[in-house]
């Protein structure tokens, strides 16, 4: 491709490439910027303090498979590493209902990035599972949302 734009006459120069790759780019983001902005979906906050909520790693499934059910994990402290006492405290957000939180359990095997890998088991809703340390083991929790076991 280089030497296509050598044979057509044109400053190949690389300054000059890239100035005019970044003044396509600009035009093209600026451009998608503002169609995404007008096709945003609502934004609703679901949790709010004296509690620092979230949820953890980017691959886990946070809502359940009827997007009603919302995963979190909270704790009353952040700015410093977690250890595993006190444990992250873990619950369900009904997202009809913001701002509401039932108690699932605790982990005392998480990290500010990952958190605790809590999710929903897809094949099994409303089963959810968890990481946790217990007695000297790295161990996995599982446990019902709906009834509780």
């Amino acid at each position: 491709m280089v030497h296509s734009l050598a044979r057509c006459n044109v400053d190949c120069s690389r300054r000059s490439f890239l100035l005019g790759s970044l003044a396509l780019s600009g035009a093209a983001l600026a451009g998608s910027c503002k169609r995404k902005s007008a096709s945003l979906p609502p934004c609703t906050a679901l949790t709010r303090g004296p509690h620092f909520h979230w949820f953890g790693y980017y691959d886990k499934l946070q809502f359940d498979h009827t997007s009603r059910f919302v995963l979190g994990m909270r704790t009353t402290f952040e700015n410093k590493m977690p250890t595993n006492n006190p444990p992250v405290e873990l619950g369900v957000i009904d997202s009809l209902q913001p701002f509401s939180w039932e108690k699932l359990g605790e982990s005392r095997a998480w990290s500010w990035q990952q958190g605790c890998m809590l999710q929903w088991v897809p094949q099994k809703p409303p089963w959810v599972i968890w990481n946790d340390y217990y007695k000297g083991r790295f161990i996995a929790r599982m446990k019902n949302f709906h009834t509780g076991e």
